[in-house]
């Protein structure tokens, strides 16, 4: 059980250090930018990954917990950019086309991180 919260806060602070990392390449400054993208994180972040350690328990197959995961990351990619859309003040990007990057961007950070 601590190697799963172990698991989880690693995941987290990766997460938010990649996306807050590409949001200041891509011109996020403002601190309450900043912290409402950690805030998000913080709670799409440990949702999904209590949500898919659950899943891992009851289903043995590799193929549907990648079809699972899938899909949750694009419910967190939309819930993040309807949460983007009323509280960032970033304007330079469209809210679903930042959540998109970031996303995308810590989640193949992560897979590349998670298989060497």
């Amino acid at each position: 059980m601590f190697n799963i919260f172990l698991q989880m806060i690693i995941n987290l602070v990766l997460t938010i250090i990649i996306e807050v990392s590409f949001s200041l390449i891509l011109g996020i400054r403002n601190r309450k930018d900043i912290y409402s993208i950690i805030f998000i994180n913080c709670i799409t972040n440990i949702i999904i990954n209590y949500i898919m350690n659950t899943i891992k328990y009851f289903i043995y197959s590799n193929i549907i917990i990648y079809i699972i995961l899938a899909i949750f990351e694009v419910i967190v990619v939309l819930v993040e950019y309807k949460f983007y859309k009323r509280n960032l003040e970033y304007k330079k990007l469209n809210p679903l086309i930042l959540s998109i990057i970031l996303n995308t961007l810590s989640f193949s950070i992560g897979l590349l991180i998670y298989n060497m």
